[in-house]
């Protein structure tokens, strides 16, 4: 399988609460022309706010799969787990 990089225009990306937990939501839009995209490989350069405690946490790094870390003004752990991307056309 080829990779093609695809430029994120920042306008069009759209936060995933805590309120689209365990379902897909819209995250980013991209325009792909003479190629069909058929998965979506999360990098390193998410940031992440705590749901509770508004504590932001930047570079969150999913190439495995998923993230944990703890935040200290919450006083509890924080994570994303199970990740899953889906590709539709619009």
């Amino acid at each position: 399988m080829n990779l093609l990089r695809v430029p994120i225009e920042p306008k069009t990306i759209k936060p995933y609460t805590i309120e689209s937990s365990e379902q897909f939501a819209p995250w980013i839009i991209l325009e792909v022309r003479g190629a069909e995209p058929v998965e979506y490989v999360l990098k390193d350069d998410l940031s992440v706010v705590g749901a509770e405690s508004g504590t932001k946490f930047n570079e969150i790094d999913l190439t495995e799969g998923e993230w944990v870390e703890y935040d200290e003004e919450a006083k509890e752990p924080v994570g994303i787990m199970d990740i899953e991307t889906k590709i539709t056309k619009v």
